[in-house]
């Protein structure tokens, strides 16, 4: 029996490799495909919809407003569109500090968290000691991402210009016991894939900053569980969670329910990573 064409958006405030990768899947799988930016004045109609805003795009774009976004969600569920990421997840996306208490409502293991302004940083240094990490609330590809060792270079951070949306949180320093992190793909409340990344500078897993990535055909159930466990606390269908295990266990760094990809990952992979989390969200919908 044919399957049924479905009528999808991609919403984006950039279009990149990824993007146009999803829609020459679904167009393959018969589907109606629109581009939709996110700034458009009427959400529109539509069976279901990818959700592609990226943090890192929407933390220095001066037209983003995070409350007219949240209504652009919202307008597209009361529309009965399966939105994919949820709002709760989508909002965990482009707020750090929102992440980490829903992690931390349910017991999840992450680093303590708190929104910096120029009253309380003497006393999140002291709950937190350093080295401490300076990152901005929106964003994305490590983008403001700097670790301070002391009071003097966190003083320095704490003055980048860096952003136009968002604020800036502090984070506890974990210090990984492995010369690598895990980026572990979500789908459904199942792993489709990880990824190894080495720590550049000993402690930064980013493949836009320079780390080396690597397939990993299996890894520690503790890490797999840990995974699933952070992306229900937000709500994520889609999720890249990253964890780094310290001398306590493994711990999730933050979640990542838009999750870049380039063509580089299909040879690491052995496979299209954004076919599979197609393939996996059509087969639930």
């Amino acid at each position: 029996m044919k399957k049924l064409s479905i009528k999808i958006a991609i919403i984006y405030n950039s279009l990149e490799w990824c993007e146009q990768q999803m829609r020459k899947i679904l167009h393959k799988k018969g589907h109606s495909v629109t581009f939709q930016h996110v700034n458009a004045p009427d959400p529109g109609s539509f069976d279901l919809v990818f959700n592609r805003v990226m943090p890192s795009i929407a933390a220095k774009d001066h037209n983003f407003h995070q409350a007219l976004y949240k209504e652009y969600l919202e307008e597209l569920e009361k529309n009965n569109a399966k939105v994919i990421n949820s709002l709760n997840a989508s909002i965990a996306d482009i707020d750090k500090l929102f992440s980490a208490d829903c992690m931390r409502e349910q017991e999840t293991p992450t680093p303590k968290t708190y929104k910096a302004n120029s009253r309380n940083i003497d006393m999140i240094t002291q709950k937190l000691g350093f080295p401490i990490i300076r990152k901005p609330s929106m964003s994305g590809r490590s983008g403001g991402v700097i670790k301070c060792n002391n009071m003097n270079e966190l003083t320095k951070a704490l003055f980048i210009d860096d952003i136009v949306n968002g604020y800036i949180v502090l984070q506890e320093y974990i210090e990984s016991v492995v010369p690598h992190d895990y980026r572990v793909l979500v789908c459904n409340g199942k792993i489709l894939f990880t990824i190894s990344r080495s720590l550049v500078d000993g402690w930064l897993g980013s493949i836009s900053k320079g780390s080396k990535a690597f397939h990993l055909t299996s890894i520690p159930t503790e890490i797999e569980k840990l995974a699933i466990e952070a992306s229900k606390s937000i709500g994520a269908v889609i999720n890249g969670v990253d964890i780094v295990v310290g001398k306590d266990g493994p711990v999730v760094i933050e979640n990542n329910p838009t999750p870049n990809f380039r063509k580089s990952y299909i040879d690491m992979l052995g496979f299209n990573p954004i076919e599979k989390i197609i393939d996996s969200v059509l087969m639930a919908s």
